[in-house]
């Protein structure tokens, strides 16, 4: 049934203007419609589950994923015109579904983090999203993770990856949503007092220094949410050298991971750290750009640098150059 709704919200008919009928009876624009309720109803459900100490059954799983492909294609979420108080009520589901601890959630959250991002995109809900407190959310979840992580890292033997594909599949939509709320710019989400959340920054620290336990993709994550916060304010660089990352990246720089992803960040990351007259002048001492290019035709990295990784690890070197053009003369040497 739930199927059913999703397919029939996200028909041709139900974008024309005799749809609007269509829309009003599945209930989709309205605080107390069917969204809402399903929402809310699975949330009941979900925090019953976990209260009993259980864990993830198939058949709410099942039933999860339905309500979350209705969701994703409602008019609520993705219309520009959406009513503000039924997403406002999804938007309380999502977060106290977020809030749920028990095991078999990761695919959950992963879909709640998706319509989180979207929500945190659109122009009407974007503020809502960060006043609800979303942002501390995800952080607590990756103070969670990190503390779970420290606590395998310090058994006797251990190596390599330290969180399931599921967990790290969450902790990347989780810094997508942070990530959105930072470049949005709105009111009460500061750069730098973000940066200074309880614990925040050491887990930033710690998913950096410490990537091959967090997967692929955690230096990247990392780097990706630190890179946002200078963009958007460059007075957090004093706090971001304080905390130690200027030494953590050029670290880095020295020893470039075998990694097309880690590479292609760094420019944009340099950029950032660069913004102020003191990360300029331990940039350039760090002489950058001969260790980006020498990952192009060093052999070390030809597993890699196919043409598409070559081209974009161009254009972020030149951008870096058109706001830096103190670099020109290490580049070209």
């Amino acid at each position: 049934g739930l199927y059913l709704l999703a397919s029939l919200v996200n028909s041709d008919h139900a974008r024309e203007t005799q749809g609007s009928e269509l829309l009003a009876s599945i209930g989709v624009h309205s605080p107390q419609g069917s969204l809402v309720a399903l929402f809310s109803k699975a949330a009941e459900r979900v925090k019953q589950l976990s209260a009993n100490g259980g864990t993830m059954d198939a058949s709410t799983q099942s039933m999860l994923e339905a309500l979350f492909a209705f969701a994703t294609l409602s008019p609520a979420v993705v219309d520009q015109h959406a009513n503000v108080g039924c997403a406002l009520a999804a938007l309380s589901t999502l977060l106290a579904l977020l809030r749920v601890r028990m095991n078999g959630v990761e695919k959950m959250f992963c879909c709640c983090l998706n319509i989180l991002e979207q929500l945190a995109e659109h122009n009407a809900f974007r503020q809502h999203v960060a006043d609800a407190g979303t942002l501390g959310l995800c952080i607590q979840y990756l103070k969670e993770q990190v503390e779970m992580v420290k606590q395998k890292l310090a058994e006797p033997n251990s190596g390599g990856p330290m969180i399931s594909s599921a967990q790290e599949a969450v902790l990347v939509k989780l810094f997508r949503v942070m990530t959105t709320i930072i470049n949005s710019n709105l009111e009460g989400v500061r750069p730098k007092d973000v940066l200074q959340k309880e614990g925040f920054s050491e887990c930033l620290q710690h998913v950096m220094g410490h990537s091959e336990a967090y997967g692929t993709s955690g230096f990247c994550l990392a780097a990706g949410i630190l890179t946002a916060l200078m963009n958007n304010d460059p007075s957090v660089l004093p706090t971001i050298y304080e905390h130690g990352y200027m030494k953590m990246v050029l670290n880095v720089m020295e020893n470039i991971p075998v990694d097309p992803r880690v590479i292609l960040v760094l420019p944009s990351l340099l950029a950032g750290l660069c913004l102020n007259s003191q990360g300029l002048e331990e940039i350039k001492k760090a002489q950058p750009f001969s260790k980006i290019l020498a990952v192009i035709h060093s052999p070390k990295y030809q597993s890699i640098m196919d043409m598409e990784v070559a081209q974009y690890l161009g254009q972020e070197a030149n951008e870096l150059l058109r706001h830096q053009p103190v670099f020109r003369e290490n580049s070209v040497q």
